[in-house]
């Protein structure tokens, strides 16, 4: 029995050192600040960052030299413009980091909506 909680114990313990952190941030509200942020690469990769309360989030908006062509992130970029203009309620959950392209325009922390499975950008009135 020993043996076996121990290997239990030991498994759980690499289950835990080699899985990805995901902290994963949601807030709902109207954004109250929205900017263009650049990263300061030649490649023209820009951020489109937004604050709902106290809660930073950011995605892609512009990505002109990825090796597959332009991949500017136009929808997520025009459902958050629509959303601060018409002042609608956004709900968001973003997993993604937050590193150094992202508080290169002084925003210390966030999140960022990329590739997490789950998460979502959702305009409600």
């Amino acid at each position: 029995m020993k043996k076996l909680l121990n290997g239990f114990v030991i498994r759980l313990l690499i289950l835990l050192a080699f899985s990805p952190v995901v902290s994963a941030e949601q807030a709902k509200g109207v954004i109250e600040e929205i900017q263009i942020c650049a990263t300061g690469r030649t490649d023209w990769i820009r951020l489109l960052q937004f604050r709902i309360g106290d809660k930073w989030f950011s995605t892609l908006a512009d990505y002109y030299g990825h090796s597959t062509g332009d991949v500017d992130n136009e929808v997520s970029s025009s459902m958050l413009f629509m959303a601060f203009s018409q002042n609608l309620t956004l709900d968001v959950r973003f997993s993604g980091g937050w590193g150094d392209y992202e508080n290169a325009c002084g925003i210390p922390r966030g999140n960022s909506f990329h590739a997490v499975r789950g998460d979502y950008l959702r305009i409600t009135k």
